[in-house]
């Protein structure tokens, strides 16, 4: 556990907005993605957003948009 906040503190560095916040999404306790708080355009993503997206991508998702609170995606 002290890993994971330590490498939590060293993702949430990387961020370039003021309020700089990581996220880990985990599976059966162990990591599996990590995120921050980014800029994208003229708006803000979370970084429990960017968790997600990454874990996404590296699952191979290419595209997603969100509609009606759903995630829709396409591999």
């Amino acid at each position: 556990l002290n890993k994971i906040l330590a490498k939590l503190a060293d993702v949430a560095n990387k961020s370039e907005v003021q309020h700089k916040h990581a996220a880990v999404l985990m599976f059966n306790g162990s990591p599996v993605s990590w995120g921050f708080n980014i800029v994208k355009g003229n708006s803000t993503h979370h970084a429990e957003c960017d968790a997600i997206r990454r874990f996404l991508i590296s699952k191979g998702m290419k595209r997603w948009e969100k509609s009606n609170r759903r995630f829709l995606w396409e591999p």
